[in-house]
């Protein structure tokens, strides 16, 4: 087994980092961020979560506000650093299999590659999942949001989020 593959099956049978989000983060009491954190950090998305997001809207106009600062700046520092302890644990499982399988190639990662790819890559998601929702819900208000988001310089934002930011505002009707 070579070590990509290796890394792909310590995710569990395909679960993401995207869980370990959901654990360090929704511990949060407050209902409004447990809903929009499903939505963010859903791996299939397919338990309903952009449509509880949706209805959530309805009611609470702050829902909107916060996925305009979800999108801007992704994760708190403080989901950030709950998520690197959390994949530094990962890791270091993840090492500790390999060295008691002597059938199995070293990994090919460092464990700081390890922990700043996955960060990364959940920033991306979970930024894009901001701004889809943005346009999911739709409204002045989220078009002000999603035009916000469009102000800033192009390299503020991965090629994947910008594209979403794009296509979120592109499907809204009206200026």
């Amino acid at each position: 087994m070579t070590a990509p593959s290796k890394f792909r099956a310590a995710r569990l049978g395909g679960a993401s980092l995207l869980t370990c989000l959901v654990a360090a983060g929704c511990q949060n009491s407050n209902p409004d961020r447990a809903v929009l954190d499903a939505w963010l950090t859903c791996i299939e998305c397919t338990d309903g979560e952009l449509d509880s997001l949706k209805a959530q809207a309805t009611f609470h106009a702050s829902t909107i506000d916060t996925l305009r600062e979800d999108l801007l700046h992704g994760p708190s520092a403080t989901r950030r650093a709950r998520l690197a302890q959390q994949l530094t644990a990962t890791y270091q499982l993840l090492a500790a299999y390999v060295a008691s399988h002597p059938n199995l190639d070293s990994l090919a990662f460092t464990q700081a590659q390890f922990v700043d790819l996955d960060l990364e890559n959940m920033v991306t998601i979970y930024q894009g999942r901001a701004a889809r929702g943005l346009g999911e819900i739709g409204g002045t208000h989220a078009r002000a949001a999603l035009d916000s988001a469009l102000q800033l310089p192009q390299a503020s934002f991965p090629p994947s989020v910008w594209a979403e930011i794009h296509y979120a505002r592109d499907s809204l009707i009206g200026p």
